[in-house]
C-alpha cells in the first residue's frame, strides 16, 4: 500500500503541475472553458484512480476529534480576523465574486478542484508509511500549492509586474494554505483537511465583500491566521510530557546516522551549486527581459554551452543564439543575424533580439562571446528575478 501511495503521489503531482502549466499557456479565449471542463475533469479522474487503488482505510485516527476541533478554531479565527479588519478599514466589492453567477462558477471551476485535491492529499498521505511519508507530504504540498496559484497566469505572462507583493500573493500564500492542509492530513481527519483547505483557498472566490485592503494584506491575513493556528494546534494537541519529548530528542541525537545517504546528498548539493556558479562546460543563465521572445521567454532558465575564444570562429555562425558581453560590459543573450571581418581577419558578429526589429548598436568581437544557448526551461528563473528585485529595493 505504501509503495502504491508513492507511485500515485508522483502521478498526481505531475498531472496537477501539468494542468497548472497548461492553464498558464492556453489562450485567453480558451481559459474559461479550460477552467470549467478540463481542470475538474482531470482532477475527477485522478481522484477516482486514487480512491479505486487506495481503497477505504478503516484504521482509527488518534486525536481525530481534537484536530477537527482545531480546524474549526482555525476557520473561526480567520472569520473573526476578516470581520475585525472589515470593521476597522471598511469593505470593498470582490470583483471575483460580485454576483451569484460568478460565485457559482467559482465553486465549480475552483471549488471542485480544491475538494478533489484535498481528498487525494488525505488519502495518499494516510496511505504512506514512515519511510515514504515525508516525501509524499512534501511533493503533495508543493504540487497542490501550485495548483491553487490562480494568479500565476497574470504573473507569468507579464500582466503583473514582478514585485514582493505579486510573488507573495501568487506563491507564498497558496503555499501556506497547502502546508496547513498537509499538516492536518498527517495529524487529523479528512473533515479537518477539507475545512482548512477549502475555506482558506475559496475565501477570495466566494465572499462578495472583502476588507478594503490590498491583495498583499489579504494574503498576509491568510498566512498569519494559518501560522498562529498551526502553533496553537501543535501545543494544544501535543499530549507528550516534557520529559518524554526530551528523551525522544536525545534518542534521535544519538541514533546512528546513515553516513552513505548523507554523503550522497552532500555530493549532489555540491554538484548542483557548482553547476549554477558556472563550473561546468554548460552553465545556466536567467533571461531577464523579453527581447528574445518567443524563443526565450522572460524568466526562463537558459543553458549555455561555454565556447573558448579560439573556437568561436568555427562554432558560432548566423542564426545561433549566443551569450555575450558588449563593449560596455553589459551581458546579453541575442541571436546572430550577420557578421563582418576587420583588417586583421577577426570576425565581428551582428546581433539582434527576436522580439525587436532593430539590430544591436555595437558589433560583438569573437573574444566577447561567452557561449551558445542550447536549451531553456520556462519560469525557472523567476526566483532569481524575485530576489534581484528585493535586492534592488533595499539598494
Amino acid at each position: 500500500m505504501s509503495s502504491q501511495s508513492l507511485k500515485l503521489t508522483i502521478l498526481v503531482c505531475v498531472a496537477a503541475v501539468a494542468v497548472q502549466i497548461a492553464a498558464i499557456l492556453v489562450p485567453v479565449a480558451v481559459l474559461p472553458m479550460f477552467n470549467m471542463a478540463v481542470r475538474p475533469l482531470v482532477f475527477a479522474v485522478l481522484a477516482a484512480v486514487v480512491f479505486a487503488l487506495m481503497g477505504r482505510d478503516a484504521r482509527p485516527i488518534p486525536n481525530a476529534y481534537s484536530f477537527t476541533l482545531m480546524a474549526v478554531v482555525t476557520v473561526v479565527l480567520f472569520g473573526i480576523t476578516l470581520l475585525v479588519t472589515t470593521f476597522l478599514l471598511g469593505y470593498a466589492i470582490n470583483p471575483m465574486a460580485h454576483s451569484f453567477t460568478s460565485v457559482r462558477n467559482n465553486l465549480w471551476n475552483f471549488g471542485v478542484v480544491v475538494i478533489l485535491g484535498e481528498f487525494m492529499r488525505y488519502k495518499l498521505i494516510k496511505g504512506a508509511n514512515r519511510q515514504t511519508r515525508t516525501g509524499v507530504v512534501i511533493a503533495l504540498t508543493l504540487a497542490l500549492a501550485i495548483t491553487h496559484m490562480v494568479a500565476g497566469r497574470a504573473f507569468f505572462v507579464g500582466v503583473t509586474e514582478v514585485s514582493v507583493e505579486s510573488v507573495f500573493v501568487t506563491f507564498i500564500a497558496p503555499l501556506f494554505i497547502s502546508v496547513a492542509a498537509s499538516y492536518f492530513a498527517v495529524k487529523g481527519s479528512f473533515l479537518s483537511v477539507i475545512m482548512v483547505g477549502f475555506v482558506y483557498t475559496m475565501a477570495r472566490h466566494m465572499l462578495p465583500f472583502l476588507p478594503d485592503v490590498s491583495p498583499l494584506v489579504f494574503s498576509l491575513i491568510i498566512s498569519g491566521c494559518l501560522f498562529v493556528s498551526l502553533i496553537i494546534c501543535h501545543f494544544v494537541t501535543n499530549n507528550k510530557s516534557r520529559t518524554t519529548r526530551i528523551r525522544e530528542k536525545r534518542l534521535a541525537r544519538y541514533a546512528p546516522k546513515p553516513v552513505f545517504g548523507y554523503a550522497v546528498t552532500g555530493a549532489m548539493i555540491v554538484v548542483i551549486v557548482a553547476f549554477f556558479v558556472g563550473t561546468f562546460p554548460i552553465y545556466p543563465i536567467v533571461v531577464l527581459t523579453g527581447s528574445m521572445e518567443p524563443v526565450l521567454m522572460r524568466g526562463s532558465l537558459a543553458f549555455v554551452e561555454r565556447v573558448q575564444t579560439e573556437d568561436v570562429f568555427d562554432m558560432v555562425g548566423e542564426g545561433y543564439v549566443i551569450h555575450f558581453e558588449d563593449p560596455f560590459g553589459t551581458v546579453f543573450i541575442h541571436r546572430v543575424v550577420g557578421h563582418w571581418y576587420n583588417h586583421h581577419g577577426d570576425r565581428y558578429y551582428i546581433t539582434q533580439g527576436d522580439a525587436g526589429e532593430a539590430q544591436d548598436p555595437f558589433p560583438i568581437s569573437q573574444g566577447n562571446v561567452r557561449g551558445i544557448a542550447r536549451a531553456s526551461l520556462p519560469f525557472f528563473g523567476y526566483p532569481y528575478i524575485f530576489f534581484q528585485n528585493i535586492q534592488n529595493i533595499f539598494n
